[in-house]
């Protein structure tokens, strides 16, 4: 008889690099990023904090654990991340590898993106925020920001997120897009200089009621409206 083998324990994942010379590898890699950037380097992720940020936020972006004990050592008494550090994270986006400000996603916080608006990312070039309404796609979306962004690009840097997971890949033959909840904040892949601003008055797709929204394809605005801010 062959006796069983004992079930391989899975390592917790931890945001401290493994060793001295990894942690310092790390550091060099984020030295030229701005904050709130995720860079690869070697064959892992490091994040660089600007401090504040809780790690809830963090790892919601990256894939990462969201235990605090994944983070340990990193964090200050609110279990927010410290200024400077750099975390060892999963995943980054395939498009714009940043985390969002963490007011921004955070619940109760006066500065929380409300549905159906954008801001621009105050430190990441041609990277913008996007909340999203009830039953919002990737396709309505992408109309929001055209011709700056496509339903792919999204696709391509959200789909990582653990909590997206089976966000379906526009274009798909046989399955019906994704049909986003409210309060659902996306990173929005910008690409080419901004379009003028307009006077969202003139725009009766932008003055209309929601639902009418997102059933016309006439917007004298070219699809920006009137609550996305996208710089």
């Amino acid at each position: 008889t062959v006796a069983a083998s004992a079930p391989r324990r899975r390592t917790p994942f931890s945001a401290t690099w493994p060793t001295a010379d990894a942690r310092a590898d790390a550091e060099r890699a984020v030295a030229a990023a701005p904050a709130r950037a995720v860079v690869k380097t070697g064959d892992a992720w490091a994040y660089k904090a600007l401090g504040g940020e809780h790690h809830v936020v963090v790892a919601r972006w990256t894939a990462t654990p969201q235990n605090a004990e994944a983070f340990a050592g990193l964090l200050d008494g609110d279990d927010c991340l410290l200024p400077g550090v750099v975390a060892r994270v999963r995943k980054a986006p395939a498009l714009r590898a940043a985390v969002p400000p963490s007011a921004w996603v955070t619940d109760d916080d006066d500065d929380r993106l409300a549905p159906g608006v954008a801001r621009p990312d105050p430190d990441h070039a041609a990277c913008a925020w996007y909340c999203t309404l009830e039953n919002d796609t990737l396709d309505r979306v992408a109309a929001k920001f055209a011709p700056r962004a496509t339903a792919l690009d999204l696709w391509r840097a959200n789909s990582h997120r653990r909590e997206l997971s089976g966000l379906q890949k526009p274009g798909g033959a046989g399955k019906p897009p994704t049909l986003f909840v409210r309060w659902t904040v996306l990173v929005v892949p910008l690409s080419g200089a901004a379009p003028p601003a307009v006077d969202a008055r003139a725009c009766a797709a932008c003055d209309g009621p929601a639902k009418d929204r997102h059933k016309r394809g006439d917007h004298t605005c070219g699809g920006r409206w009137a609550s996305v801010d996208a710089g």
